[in-house]
């Protein structure tokens, strides 16, 4: 999931994440401004794989730091 550098690279529109306390996450949007690998994610989440409990919009550092923090891993569904 990483770049090679620290960043993680940009998930694609409708991958499904669980972190480690069993929240979900599903990817609503991705903008990719330019070939230098900066992204900007659009996320859903909640505490079920219909992510409806609130929209969080961040930047590639911000999603990066949620993986690492959160222990995002890319679920089934």
């Amino acid at each position: 999931m990483n770049d090679g550098m620290g960043w993680v690279r940009a998930p694609d529109v409708g991958q499904h994440f669980t972190d480690e306390a069993g929240n979900h996450w599903r990817v609503r949007d991705v903008i990719k401004p330019g070939a230098d690998g900066h992204y900007i994610v659009r996320l859903s989440y909640g505490k079920n794989q219909d992510c409806m409990d609130g929209i969080s919009v961040l930047a590639r550092a911000e999603f990066s730091a949620l993986c690492r923090e959160k222990g995002l891993r890319v679920s089934a569904g």
